[in-house]
C-alpha cells in the first residue's frame, strides 16, 4: 500500500483507493490483456467498467504532448457510475481519448468506420482487447457488509446468468481474430462463472479458446457443481435430474432453470474450465473470478456453420428445392420473390444516386451523420489563433513545437459549442442503426467558465488537454518558476502583462522542488488581478501536496 498524506492525493488521479484484490486482478488491460506488449488499435470495456482499470489504461499514451492512436470505448448502463468513473479518468495525469457510452451492454451497437467511402458497406469495427466486467450477485464481496447475508437469495445468481451470458456473447461477437477478452465477476457462484464460460465454449465450438493464467496463485475453475432452486429448497447436479424431478422448472416452460447452468457434457470443454481463475475469499480479501478468451477464427459469434450433407438423397432434395425456387422466381409468384425484386431495384437506384452525387460534388456521399459532429467553426478559428497552433508539420518543426492535430477536433457532446480532441478512429465512427447516449468522447479541450458572454474566449482550457496545448502552442503558454507555480496552485494570482483570457502555465523543470520526468502544466486564465489557475481546487491542492518538499 502506498503512503498517503491526504485524501486529495487520490482525487487528483495520481493514486486510487482500491481493494488489493481489485488492484492486482481487476486491472487486466496491463496484465492479462497485455496492453503494453501488443500494438492495440481497439479496446472495449463492458459494461460495469471499473474505475481503476480505466485509470490504468488511460496512461497508455506514447509520450507527453501526443495523442495516442487507437480506439478505447467504455460502456456502462448506470449514469451515476459513468459520471464517477469518467471524472476519475479525466483526472488521470496521462489522459487517453476515449469514447464513453451509456447503455445496455447486451445491446451494444455495432460501430462502423466510414473512412473507406460510403456508409453503405462501411467496415465494422472489431476490437483487439475487450474487458467484460459483468454485473453479478456479488456474493464474493459480502465480507464488506455482513448484514447483506440475510438479504442474499440464490435467485440472484440464477437471474444474473442470463444477463452475463448475453453480455459475453455480445463481447465475443465484437472481438477480432487473435483478440483477447477477459470475463470477470466478483462472485463465487459457478452458475455465474464456469457455467457462462462453458456455454460460450459449447456454442462457438472452435472459434474461441481459453488461455491459462499463470500470473498468480489461484484455485482452478470448477468442473462439477450443483444448481440451487430460487428459494434454496433444493439443488440439481445435471439437466437429467431436473427432467426427472419436474420438467416445468425449465425456463422454456416458465421455470427458473436453463440447461446452460449445469456442468457441460463435453469432456473437452469441462477440462478447459480448469484454466479459469478462482480467488476465494480469505481474511481481508474478497472473492474474484476471471476467464481469458482468445478468438481463434474470424467466424461470427453464433452457432458453427452446419456440416455439408454428402448423401445422394440430400443432394437430390437440395437440387429439387433449388429448381422449385427458380421456377417460382421465373413465374414471379409469391410475396418473397416480389419483395426481393423490389429491394434489388431500390438498392440499384440508391447506388446510382450516390454515384451522381460523388461526380457532382467531387466527394464521397455520406447519408448518415458521423457519431460526433464537426467542431464549431467560430471556436476552432479562435483556438488556433489564440494559442498560435500550427497544423503544418514542417512549419511547426521550424518553430520547435509539435504539430497540432486539427483534423482530430470534434464537437463536444457534453458541452454546448465545446470541442474535444479525439483519435483518428473516433472521428471516423458512424452508427447505422442505434444511437446510444454518448456521455463523453475524446479529450475535452474547453471547459465552461460560467461567463454569460458569447465570445469564444469565455471558455477556459480544460486541464485534461493542457499538456497537449502546451506542446503545440506558440502563444499564451507561460513558463513560470516554482514560486509562481505554487502560488497558482494555492489559488493566488500571479502578475503577467498579457491580454486577458485563457492561458497555460508550464513549470520550469529547473525550478521544480522535486525531480519530475514529465512537463507539468496548469490550465489558467489572465484576469485583472493577474494569472490564476482554472483547474479544480482538488486537483491543484493534490498537485501542491505531491510537489511540495
Amino acid at each position: 500500500m502506498l503512503p498517503c498524506r491526504s485524501h486529495t492525493d487520490f482525487c487528483s488521479g495520481v493514486l486510487f483507493r482500491s481493494a488489493w484484490l481489485s488492484f492486482g486482478i481487476q486491472c487486466p488491460p496491463l496484465g492479462l490483456l497485455k496492453w503494453k506488449k501488443t500494438r492495440i488499435r481497439g479496446c472495449l470495456l463492458l459494461p460495469d467498467a471499473p474505475k481503476e482499470p480505466l485509470g490504468q489504461v488511460s496512461g497508455a499514451r506514447s509520450s507527453r504532448g501526443e495523442v495516442a492512436p487507437g480506439l478505447l470505448v467504455a460502456n456502462d448502463d448506470n449514469w451515476s457510475r459513468c459520471a464517477s468513473a469518467l471524472r476519475r479518468t479525466h483526472q488521470h495525469p496521462q489522459n487517453l481519448p476515449l469514447l464513453w457510452l451509456c447503455g445496455d451492454a447486451r445491446e451494444f451497437p455495432t460501430l462502423h468506420d466510414h473512412s473507406a467511402g460510403r456508409v453503405r458497406g462501411a467496415r465494422k469495427i472489431r476490437f483487439d482487447r475487450i474487458l467484460c466486467d459483468v454485473p453479478c450477485s456479488g456474493d464474493g464481496r459480502l465480507r464488506r457488509s455482513l448484514g447483506a447475508w440475510a438479504a442474499w437469495r440464490p435467485r440472484y445468481m440464477l437471474q444474473m446468468h442470463y444477463v452475463q451470458s448475453a453480455i459475453l456473447k455480445r463481447g465475443l461477437a465484437m472481438l477480432k481474430p487473435q483478440g483477447r477478452l477477459l470475463y470477470s465477476t466478483c462472485s463465487m457462484s459457478p452458475v455465474e462463472n464456469e457455467a457462462v464460460v462453458a456455454a460460450a465454449l459449447e456454442k462457438l465450438g472452435g472459434q474461441i479458446r481459453l488461455l491459462s493464467v499463470e500470473q498468480w496463485r489461484h484455485a482452478p475453475g470448477l468442473t462439477v457443481w450443483r444448481v440451487p432452486l430460487p428459494d434454496g429448497s433444493g439443488s440439481f447436479g445435471s439437466a437429467k435430474e431436473v427432467e426427472a424431478a419436474d420438467p416445468k422448472l425449465w425456463c422454456t416452460k416458465g421455470g427458473p432453470l436453463a440447461p446452460t447452468m449445469f456442468p457441460p457434457a463435453d469432456q473437452e470443454v469441462a477440462a478447459s474450465l480448469r484454466r479459469c481463475v478462482r480467488i476465494t475469499p480469505c481474511g481481508d480479501f474478497g472473492g474474484f473470478f476471471c476467464a481469458l478468451f482468445e478468438k481463434v477464427t474470424p467466424g461470427p459469434a453464433g452457432r458453427p456453420a452446419p456440416e455439408a450433407k454428402g448423401s445422394e438423397v440430400d443432394a437430390r432434395a437440395q437440387e429439387s428445392k433449388a429448381a422449385r425456387a427458380e421456377v417460382r422466381d421465373a413465374l414471379g409468384h409469391g410475396k418473397q420473390a416480389r419483395k426481393k425484386a423490389e429491394g434489388a431495384e431500390e438498392r440499384k437506384s440508391k447506388e446510382e444516386e450516390e454515384d451522381q452525387d460523388v461526380q457532382r460534388h467531387g466527394q464521397t456521399f455520406n447519408p448518415i451523420p458521423p457519431l460526433l459532429a464537426a467542431a464549431p467553426a467560430a471556436q476552432l478559428e479562435w483556438l488556433m489563433s489564440w494559442f498560435g497552433l500550427i497544423p503544418d508539420a514542417a512549419e511547426a518543426e521550424k518553430l520547435g513545437v509539435r504539430r497540432f492535430p486539427v483534423e482530430l477536433l470534434r464537437g463536444d457532446p457534453s458541452l454546448k459549442d465545446g470541442m474535444i480532441l479525439g483519435s483518428t478512429p473516433i472521428g471516423r465512427l458512424v452508427l447505422k442503426h442505434a444511437r446510444p447516449r454518448v456521455m463523453a468522447a475524446g479529450m475535452p479541450l474547453l471547459a465552461d467558465s460560467g461567463a454569460d458572454s458569447e465570445h469564444p474566449s469565455r471558455f477556459d482550457v480544460a486541464q485534461e488537454a493542457a499538456h497537449v496545448l502546451a506542446a503545440c502552442a506558440t502563444r499564451r503558454c507561460e513558463r513560470v518558476g516554482w514560486p509562481s507555480f505554487a502560488a497558482m496552485l494555492r489559488g493566488e494570482a500571479v502578475l503577467r502583462e498579457l491580454a486577458a483570457g485563457p492561458l497555460i502555465a508550464v513549470l520550469h523543470p529547473d525550478s521544480s522542488p522535486r525531480l519530475v520526468e514529465e512537463q507539468l502544466c496548469l490550465a489558467g486564465r489572465l484576469t485583472s488581478a493577474g494569472m490564476v489557475a482554472t483547474a479544480s481546487s482538488t486537483h491543484r491542492y493534490s498537485m501542491l501536496r505531491l510537489l511540495s518538499p
